[in-house]
């Protein structure tokens, strides 16, 4: 990710297995998302 996102707290761990499972679904939803923009450029 190029930055913070706003919906996520600061300092999470860098190892994304160790971020709570509610962080850990936002980013999937955020990539899911991510993906379904780019499939419509």
């Amino acid at each position: 990710m190029d930055g913070q996102s706003g919906y996520l707290p600061p300092r999470l761990p860098f190892n994304i297995s160790r971020w709570p499972k509610e962080c850990q679904e936002k980013l999937n939803l955020d990539l899911i998302a991510s993906g379904l923009i780019k499939d419509l450029y």
